[in-house]
């Protein structure tokens, strides 16, 4: 599809689908962040993820490449087709719909049986039917109702900046603002991994590039908004890693 061509999809739906995208800003702070890092470089938290963001910069800068030609409906399928052809794009295709088909599952049971049980513990005796009916729902509504589907991603990725940036300011009146967070503290190497755990947080970003053809605005608009979704998605993580960074092991892990 030109990329001048008009699709259906608002941009403001769009925009909450790449805000979730990315991950979910709550979801990125609060459960994979400090993991990222890594214990050995908590210290340097603050420095670790804004160095991690800006590493990211790389793959993003080729997505921003590929979305000013193509703005396409076809979804990877279409880049892999430009850029190797038919055939391996078939391949590519029918591989990442293995791979998806087999996520979706996994992904529900491990929310079923490790996350929603920690808030919810009512839930547990139904976990089997949970795990069954989730899917099916996800999908299903997904077909059936496209429209309503963007419009609850976007009110829940209006929830959790709102709800980051809430718990950015308990951690701060916690641990108050921690200058130190942006110094190297801890040997060079853990550092760098957790610069290249923290980059690699933000892979899914690349999701919202395979709706283009449906974007209202095409290309362009899916250029500003995948870099808009980036920046606040990086800017959370941050706000929140400088008053991490004065935490230990055992208070982040009790946050987990």
């Amino acid at each position: 599809m030109p990329v001048n061509e008009r699709g259906t999809l608002p941009t403001a739906l769009f925009a909450g689908f790449a805000v979730s995208a990315v991950g979910g800003p709550l979801a990125l702070a609060t459960l994979y962040l400090p993991d990222a890092v890594g214990s050995r470089a908590i210290s340097s938290m603050g420095l670790v993820a804004l160095a991690g963001a800006a590493l990211f910069a790389a793959p993003l800068l080729i997505w921003w490449r590929y979305s000013a030609q193509i703005a396409s409906d076809g979804g990877l399928y279409t880049f892999v087709e430009r850029a190797a052809g038919r055939r391996v794009a078939l391949v590519q295709g029918w591989i990442w719909t293995l791979s998806y088909f087999l996520y979706l599952p996994f992904t529900v049971t491990y929310l079923v049986y490790d996350q929603l049980p920690q808030s919810f513990p009512g839930i547990v005796p139904h976990q089997r039917l949970l795990e069954l009916a989730l899917p099916i729902a996800i999908a299903g509504a997904v077909v059936a109702a496209e429209r309503l589907v963007f419009v609850l991603v976007a009110a829940i990725a209006v929830v959790q900046v709102v709800l980051t940036l809430v718990f950015a300011w308990v951690l701060v009146r916690h641990a108050g603002v921690h200058p130190g967070a942006f110094r190297l503290h801890s040997n060079g190497p853990s550092v760098a991994r957790g610069i290249g755990n923290v980059a690699l947080l933000f892979t899914c970003a690349s999701l919202p590039l395979f709706l283009g053809g449906e974007v209202s605005g095409g290309g362009r608009t899916v250029r500003r908004t995948i870099l808009a979704a980036v920046v606040i998605a990086a800017a959370l993580i941050v706000v929140v890693a400088v008053p991490m960074a004065a935490l230990g092991d055992s208070q982040l892990a009790a946050l987990a």
